[in-house]
Formats: C-alpha cells, structure tokens, sequence
C-alpha cells in the first residue's frame, strides 16, 4: 500500500535548457495509463504543463504513448514545437502520428505551397533545424507542411 506521497512510476527528466513555463530547478515526469493510453507531463509539484492532446490531433495514440514513454525529453520539446509553430502558421491546427519508430509533426495549412514552403524553411532556420540536431532520443521528430 502507498502512502500519499509515492508517485506512481515516471520517467523523470531536469527541465534546464527547456522553454516550457517551469522553474529550471523542476523536474518533468511523463505520466501514463497503461488501461487508457492517456499520458501527461506534470512538474515536480504537480502541475500539468503539458499534455500532447492539448496541442496535437493525435492518429494512433497509443503508438505515440509508446514513443514518448522511452524518450522523456521529447514531450516538452512537442510544446515548444507547437508554440513555435504559431508564430510560423498561426491557428493552424498541428497533428502527430508515428511511422515506424518516428514522430511525424503536420501543421495544416490553407497557405498556398510556396509561401508554406518559406514559413517551414523560416522555422526550420530560425529554431528546428539546432534543437533536432541536439536532440538526445531513439526517436526522431519530423516536421511537414499539411496543405488542407
């Protein structure tokens, strides 16, 4: 039996060097449910900072669980991506999916194709290209333009 204070079992990772609203001496702990196949990333008070759903038409959710349980620091890095991406595509709704062992990242667009192509290539200079060169995972993270 557990006492209120146990948590439950969690992939823990420090938050320095992330852009999500934590303090830099927190901790990030990936929850999930192995009977729902719903998951969360909460701070080490608690607080829900993240959940993917939130931000991402997600296809083949429990697929998507199973690559973030294994990588702890891709979660934060998925909120950021979408924050980002807002200032790229604005009100443009964002999907995930998996291929293989591969996050696949969608922004819908009604932009026509040459002016999507320079909004993705501005994300990709400005920010993307450096944080999916230092990223420290089995899994890579892919970003593509979704024309709707």
């Amino acid at each position: 039996m557990s006492d209120a204070t146990t948590r439950p079992p969690v992939i823990e990772r420090w938050t320095k060097d992330l852009e999500i609203p934590v303090q830099k001496t927190e901790k990030i702990f990936l929850l999930a449910d192995r009977n729902t196949n719903d998951f969360v990333a909460i701070n080490n008070q608690g607080t829900v900072v993240a959940m993917p759903r939130d931000y991402y038409n997600m296809g083949g959710e429990p697929d998507i669980r199973r690559c973030l349980e294994g990588n702890d620091n891709l979660v934060p890095l998925l909120y950021d991506i979408h924050k980002r991406m807002q200032k790229y595509f604005p009100n443009s709704p964002l999907s995930m999916r998996v291929l293989q062992n591969d996050l696949i990242v969608s922004v819908g667009t009604t932009f026509n194709p040459e002016e999507a192509m320079d909004r993705l290539d501005r994300f990709d200079d400005d920010w993307w290209l450096d944080k999916s060169l230092a990223l420290d995972s089995s899994t890579s993270i892919y970003v593509r333009v979704e024309y709707l």
